[in-house]
């Protein structure tokens, strides 16, 4: 059989080397991921997973090593993590007051044009209901109906009247997008256009 010095470079062929001492001295099975150079030198992501060998005597004698081609899940990752950086970019810019919320519609995060229309600062408000807080604690508030509608999994698109942190009324567009992975609803975002100005004419 080849070694791996008849595979890799030598600062490769080392550090595998080092990785199956590891595993005979620790007697553990060991997980990576690695970049791994073909032949037409182009780079290719590879998980491997090295695990003890034992010889008749209960000595450890080797590693046995498995690898497979994670190409396609860092591709997805990738993907993943690029619409999570525009999804950032928007949330934080954007002109419209954004709150995300769990499920339970209890406040996570909001973006500054949240703060700059109700005058909250998230460390204020950060796990507390979001109708609650936008209706001054009025009673019965998180029982309306297109709360109700949101955390059943549906999206929403209503006018209403929230209040200011110093009690003024806002008239908004309230939209709301709920975020459900695997049939199960892990929150939404809500989003408010501010239509006072509007409303007054």
């Amino acid at each position: 059989g080849r070694t791996d010095w008849d595979i890799y470079n030598e600062a490769e062929a080392n550090k595998h080397r080092k990785l199956d001492h590891k595993v005979m001295e620790s007697g553990s099975v060991q997980r990576y991921e690695e970049w791994i150079k073909r032949h037409d030198g182009s780079l290719v992501p590879f998980e491997t997973i090295k695990v003890p060998v034992y010889d008749a005597e209960g000595r450890c004698a080797g590693t046995v090593a498995v690898s497979r081609d994670i190409s396609e899940r860092v591709e997805v990752d990738k993907k993943i993590q690029t619409e999570k950086k525009w999804l950032e970019v928007l949330f934080k810019n954007s002109t419209d007051a954004i709150v995300r919320i769990d499920h339970n519609y209890c406040i996570e995060e909001i973006n500054y044009s949240f703060y700059k229309l109700f005058g909250y600062k998230l460390e204020e408000i950060k796990g507390k209901n979001l109708d609650y807080v936008l209706d001054m604690e009025k009673e019965n508030t998180a029982n309306r109906y297109y709360t109700k509608t949101l955390l059943s999994g549906k999206e929403i698109i209503v006018e209403g009247t929230h209040y200011t942190k110093e009690g003024l009324p806002v008239e908004v567009i309230i939209r709301g997008f709920p975020i459900i992975i695997d049939g199960e609803l892990l929150g939404a975002y809500v989003i408010y256009s501010d239509i006072t100005e509007h409303k007054r004419y």
